[in-house]
């Protein structure tokens, strides 16, 4: 993956898509009921995988832009919801309509 420039996990979902039932067919849909256990492997793997990529001085650099852009998108995601309910809730909400 280093020759093309793309990360590990991009290449893994890749193959997942390939391998699975939509393309390939080399596993069934069915086969995937009983693997839940390994999507929950698969994620903390790739937590630790990121998490092991940080680097606490570039961290510390960054830290209020990193702040900013958080504090912007959780305050933009709250109030486009708020406005979004407020606005449409009625034909989708039954109880807000008295």
């Amino acid at each position: 993956t280093a020759g093309m420039g793309l990360p590990a996990i991009t290449v893994f979902i890749f193959f997942g898509v390939i391998c699975g039932p939509f393309v390939l067919g080399i596993m069934k849909a069915s086969q995937f009921s009983g693997m839940n256990w390994l999507n929950d492997v698969a994620l903390a793997f790739i937590g630790m995988s990121a998490g092991g990529k940080l680097h606490l001085h570039e961290v510390r650099q960054n830290l209020r832009a990193a702040l900013s852009v958080l504090f912007g998108t959780t305050m933009c995601t709250y109030f486009g919801s708020v406005a979004s309910t407020m606005l449409f809730g009625v034909y989708f909400i039954p109880f807000l309509e008295h």
